[in-house]
């Protein structure tokens, strides 16, 4: 069951770490300039789907949740998947969707002071509500539990959900299962 958390009274813990990041931060993360090298890397040029980015981490609390990170993705008309992804009906492909979700995640564990090399494990149920069009908006939002970080030795998994919204709030998908790992290359 896909669980959806909209507002912030979801999140009502003691927060032990918060920070905003905008693009300018976030970019230095393509070629690992902003935390290191040792912390893994985000996709770089148009691959890159984050435009800003917030960060909570909670206290170890009873709720099992463990951080909060929410992200918004800048696009236009002219955006470059809306020119192939369909001609005469522009649409965020869903996958792109996934993606950003998932390099939130990596920048999350990043944030957190996780090294390793971030790569996707599993995502699990993923449902889509609407459409994220160039018509609709010019920002797709999303929002991630983090209910889990685990370490095993060299390798640290992050456990979380998300839900991805258009600028006007509307839901336009949503995740549970998302499951990342981060590995420390020798």
């Amino acid at each position: 069951m896909i669980k959806v958390f909209n507002s912030e009274a979801a999140f009502d813990y003691a927060i032990e770490k918060e920070e905003s990041l905008e693009e300018a931060q976030i970019r230095q993360c393509e070629t690992g300039d902003l935390y290191g090298p040792e912390f893994g890397k985000l996709p770089n040029g148009q691959f890159l789907l984050i435009s800003r980015a917030h960060f909570k981490k909670f206290q170890k609390n009873e709720g099992g949740i463990y951080g909060h990170a929410r992200a918004e993705f800048d696009f236009t008309e002219d955006t470059w998947f809306f020119k192939n992804h369909f001609h005469g009906d522009p649409v965020m492909p869903g996958t792109l969707q996934i993606e950003a979700i998932l390099q939130l995640a990596g920048l999350y564990l990043a944030w957190a002071g996780i090294a390793g090399v971030g790569r996707a494990r599993e995502v699990g149920r993923t449902v889509f509500y609407d459409e994220v069009r160039p018509d609709t908006g010019s920002k797709f939002c999303f929002d991630m539990t983090v209910t889990k970080i685990q370490g095993r030795g060299k390798l640290t998994y992050l456990v979380g959900r998300a839900v991805g919204y258009k600028d006007n709030g509307d839901r336009a998908m949503a995740m549970d299962g998302i499951k990342l790992i981060k590995a420390i290359r020798d």
